[in-house]
């Protein structure tokens, strides 16, 4: 399951894309390129961290709607309904724990990021 879209395949893709192209200018070849090679850091982090991140959300969530759910889909479906059918407040433990999420997701697209 990808953490965000982009998924790293369409990632891959765009900068094969990019690399089949014949450059015209080499300023923006070199912008392009250093575009290319973040692209690339960011599939290798979510390769590396993917497991531990999605573990990490499973239980975060589990833990916010006392489930013992096991799929992360499902797991997002219910949080979802559950904010918006208001059995679920939107208490400073929550908006915590869903900030640790994103913040944990940024670490994988934007580690520098210090948000």
């Amino acid at each position: 399951m990808p953490l965000n879209r982009p998924n790293k395949i369409e990632l891959l893709e765009a900068v094969r894309e990019y690399l089949q192209q014949t450059p015209e200018d080499p300023k923006v070849d070199q912008f392009f390129r250093r575009v290319a090679s973040n692209v690339l850091a960011i599939v290798q982090r979510e390769e590396h961290l993917h497991d531990q991140y999605i573990q990490q959300e499973i239980i975060a969530l589990q833990a916010c709607l006392q489930s013992t759910e096991t799929n992360l889909s499902t797991l997002n479906q219910q949080l979802a309904h559950a904010i918006e059918s208001g059995d679920l407040a939107i208490t400073p433990a929550l908006t915590h724990k869903l900030l640790e999420l994103a913040q944990a997701k940024l670490n994988i697209d934007n580690p520098k990021y210090k948000g």
